[in-house]
C-alpha cells in the first residue's frame, strides 16, 4: 500500500492541475511519451478551488472499495488505515513536502453500477485527483475506461483480468490511465501453469472451475475471469488441447463430474 500512495504521488507530480478544461468547448491536447492525446471531454474545474488546492496543499483521493469485510478481503475498513500510514511514512521520508491527502472513502459494494456511481460523484462533486480502487474486476472496468477523459489516474491492487495487463501507454489504449501497483495477474499465474505444463509436456487440459469461487478477491466470477486468461495463454501456445467444465452448470457430485467430463480422454488410464 505504501508502493500505491508513492506511485501516485509521481504521477500527481507530473501533472499540471488546472489546465485541462480552460478552454470550453474545444479539445485538450496532453502529451503522453511525446504524443499528443487528443480527449473530447472537458474537465470542469473550479478555478478558485484550484487556487486553494495550491495553497493547502491537499491532493483528493477516492478510495472506492466495498465495506463488507466478511465477505470481500480488500475493503474499507482494512485498506484506510493502511492509507494514513502509507502517508505518514511518505511525509517522514519527506517525498512530498508540503502536501497531503484528503481520502474520501464510499462503498463501491464490489459491484460495477455502484463503483461507477460512487466514481462519477467523486469526480463531478469532489474534482478528485486520483482514484484508490476499485479492485474488483467488473467494478474497476468501467471507470478506468473513462479516467482518461478526467485526466484523473487510477490506481488498483485489482484490476487482474488478461485485458488489463495489456499495453496502457498509447494514448487510445482502452485504460489508458490505469496503474496495476499489485504484485501479480492473472497472466502472470496462467503464464507459470503453462510453464509448470510444458515442463512435464501435460498438453491435454480439462478446466474444471466453479466461475464465482474466490470472490472475495475480486468479486462476481473471479474464477471464470482467471480460466479465460489461462484459456488466452493456451492460446497463445498453438499445442495444446483443451476442453472446460462449469461446475456450477451440473449439480451432480464431484466424482461424477470428474468421471463424465474427463474419463479416459483427458488421463493416461480409464476412471
Amino acid at each position: 500500500m505504501f508502493l500505491l500512495v508513492v506511485v501516485c504521488s509521481f504521477l500527481l507530480l507530473s501533472w499540471e492541475p488546472g489546465v485541462i478544461g480552460r478552454n470550453k468547448g474545444r479539445k485538450h491536447e496532453e502529451t503522453f511519451n511525446g504524443r499528443p492525446c487528443m480527449y473530447e471531454l472537458e474537465r470542469n474545474f473550479d478555478l478558485e478551488k484550484q487556487k486553494r488546492d495550491r495553497n493547502t496543499g491537499e491532493i483528493r483521493a477516492a478510495v472506492i472499495l466495498p465495506s463488507d469485510y466478511e465477505k470481500y478481503e480488500v475493503t474499507l475498513s482494512r485498506v484506510m488505515p493502511v492509507l494514513l500510514l502509507a502517508e505518514r511514512a511518505v511525509h517522514k521520508m519527506n517525498i512530498l513536502p508540503g502536501l497531503h491527502f484528503n481520502f474520501m472513502p464510499s462503498n463501491g459494494r464490489c459491484e460495477a453500477v455502484y463503483a461507477q456511481y460512487r466514481a462519477i460523484e467523486a469526480y463531478a462533486k469532489s474534482n478528485v485527483h486520483v482514484f484508490f480502487g476499485p479492485t474488483c474486476e467488473y467494478s474497476v472496468a468501467p471507470i478506468a475506461r473513462m479516467v482518461k477523459f478526467w485526466s484523473t489516474p487510477l490506481l488498483t491492487t485489482g484490476a487482474l483480468t488478461f485485458d488489463f495487463s495489456k499495453n496502457k501507454t498509447h494514448c487510445d489504449s482502452e485504460y489508458h490511465l490505469l496503474v496495476r501497483v499489485g504484485l501479480y495477474s492473472f497472466r502472470d499465474m496462467a503464464a507459470f501453469l503453462v510453464s509448470v505444463m510444458e515442463r512435464y509436456k501435460w498438453y491435454k487440459v480439462m478446466l474444471v472451475y466453479d466461475k464465482d469461487g474466490c470472490g472475495q478477491i475480486s468479486g462476481k466470477h473471479t474464477c471464470k475471469l482467471m480460466m479465460e486468461t489461462f484459456v488466452e495463454q493456451l492460446k497463445g501456445k498453438g499445442n495444446f488441447h483443451y476442453g472446460s467444465f462449469d461446475l456450477e452448470k451440473n449439480k451432480d457430485s464431484l466424482q461424477d463430474n470428474l468421471r463424465r467430463e474427463i474419463g479416459s480422454e483427458y488421463t493416461s488410464q480409464s476412471v
